[in-house]
């Protein structure tokens, strides 16, 4: 079969095959019956461990390798047009000055392509591991996620160092020696004051985790650190240790409701429950125990009348028999010496 040339005088497409002419829009070789479909692309490979992943993707799915390819070649491109453009409307000198305006432009297209996925600072480091740990705009990936934190923290960054703490008590990153881990980025972070870290520090102290002994008094310790900054989870905590006379504190229920009152005061749950629980125990005293009480009178602490008010350190009675504690003496716990 002869296939008729087009109209215009122009060749025709060729077998993919055996090279003889088809028709343009021909789907199999009139000769061989070879089909002319175009053979599908190859699918995209990471540059890095070359495992497939899909078109669109910046990152490997695998190793975590950012995609950015290099920018050589659209460089190539855009060098090439400029040069054709300058060799035949610019003087030597211009073109000159040209070249070196090129150079700068390319050096620092390239700077910028490599910052984007490379950042030195720790604040960009950290934003890139929370992007990675919510999977903000990119795959998320824990292990990258732990990665840029970690490197945040090494510069640095509290905020890097809590969050890394956080993916190891939490289970995010999987290691033998999580809680390991996390107490030794809690202990840095704290070591620069930050609250969170603090009262993480304290938990593991108490429950005895991390590779820690278990210890009350240095619960106690970091606690208190956390507290008198505000945070509300160590103010609860706190709370029960005085509840509870651990941790070489003095049982006492009015330090007690004193930072259950300042960690309900934060929303706090757990404080908001235990105050519940103490104010409907400390109402059924005062229902059972008004009758025996002097009108007008003040009852100092330690007695046992005020240890059944609810009142360390004492209390006053008024005329319709109505109580009011006295306040706990204000001060503050030093270190302990260890």
């Amino acid at each position: 079969m002869t296939v008729p040339s087009s109209a215009d005088g122009s060749l025709n497409p060729k077998c993919v095959e055996c090279g003889a002419a088809v028709l343009p829009k021909a789907k199999f070789c009139p000769v061989c019956g070879a089909s002319q479909a175009k053979a599908a692309p190859a699918p995209k490979k990471c540059i890095a461990c070359g495992a497939e992943i899909p078109e669109s993707s910046k990152f490997c799915d695998g190793c975590g390798a950012s995609q950015s390819t290099s920018p050589t070649s659209s460089f190539a491109q855009v060098k090439e047009a400029l040069q054709e453009s300058i060799a035949t409307k610019f003087s030597e000198k211009e073109k000159l000055i040209l070249c070196y305006g090129l150079a700068a432009v390319l050096i620092v297209w390239a700077c910028i392509d490599w910052f984007n996925y490379h950042p030195t600072s720790p604040e960009a480091q950290y934003e890139l591991g929370v992007k990675y740990a919510a999977g903000q705009g990119i795959q998320r990936n824990d292990a990258q996620a732990v990665y840029w934190y970690r490197k945040a923290a090494e510069h640095g960054s509290a905020a890097a160092k809590d969050s890394l703490s956080m993916m190891y008590a939490t289970g995010r990153v999987v290691a033998d020696d999580d809680d390991e881990v996390a107490v030794y980025w809690y202990r840095k972070d704290a070591d620069q004051g930050n609250a969170g870290a603090e009262d993480k520090l304290g938990e593991m102290y108490e429950s005895g985790r991390g590779g820690l002994q278990k210890d009350d008094a240095q619960a106690v310790y970091w606690y208190q650190k956390a507290a008198d900054q505000g945070e509300a989870d160590a103010e609860y905590l706190l709370g029960v240790m005085y509840e509870n006379g651990r941790g070489g504190l003095t049982k006492d229920n009015a330090q007690a409701i004193s930072w259950y009152q300042k960690a309900a005061d934060q929303g706090n749950a757990d404080a908001l429950a235990s105050l519940k629980k103490e104010n409907a125990e400390q109402q059924d005293r005062l229902d059972h125990a008004c009758d025996g009480l002097k009108p007008n009178a003040d009852y100092s602490g330690g007695s046992n009348t005020a240890a059944l008010m609810g009142c360390s350190y004492g209390f006053h009675v008024d005329s319709s028999c109505s109580i009011t504690c006295y306040p706990p003496p204000v001060y503050t716990r030093p270190a302990p010496d260890f």
